[in-house]
Order: structure tokens, then sequence, then C-alpha cells
């Protein structure tokens, strides 16, 4: 909820407070689930190279190019994370859509 509403009263000072919720909840997380044992640090870790590298490549993009090429590029990659669940043979969507 706080995020929402200072994304909406600030919009550039909201997208941080954003991401240091984000972060902070991640390390809420990692001080809940570690202690327990059940953390793949192997997969966390090549997982957190892939995040940092790609926002790093990201944000160069956007530097470079503007929003005119990371608009089309998010409306592409938030299409094909929505239609990925198709792709699975036991997804009940298929059965209803007829597929």
């Amino acid at each position: 909820m706080f995020a929402r509403d200072t994304t909406l009263l600030r919009p550039a000072e909201g997208d941080g407070d954003t991401k240091l919720l984000h972060f902070a909840s991640n390390i809420g997380g990692l001080l809940a689930f570690a202690p327990a044992g059940v953390v793949v640090w192997k997969i966390a870790l090549m997982m957190g190279a892939g995040q940092f590298l790609g926002a790093r490549l990201g944000v160069a993009l956007a530097i470079r190019k503007g929003a005119r090429t990371i608009r089309p590029m998010l409306l592409v990659a938030s299409i094909a994370l929505a239609l990925r669940p198709l792709a699975d043979p036991a997804q009940p969507l298929r059965a209803w859509l007829g597929w």
C-alpha cells in the first residue's frame, strides 16, 4: 500500500521507494529461509547475477535508445510471459479453449 501511494504522489521517488521495499522483502525472505536450510544457493546466486546484469543492460539500453525502444520490448515480454503457461499440456485453460 505504501509503495502504491508514494508512486501516485511522487512518481520518480515512488519508484525508488518501491525498489527499496522489494529489496527489504527479499532480505526478509532470506533471513526467514536461510536458517532453515531451504535456500538453493547456486540457483539463487545465478538468478541474482542475472538480474543484476539484466538491469544494467536494460538501463544502458534505456539511456541510449529511450522509451521508444523499451516500451515495445516490455509489451512483447509481458505478452510472452502471459501466454507461456498455455504451452503446458496440463494447463486447464487449454482444454477450455479447445486446444
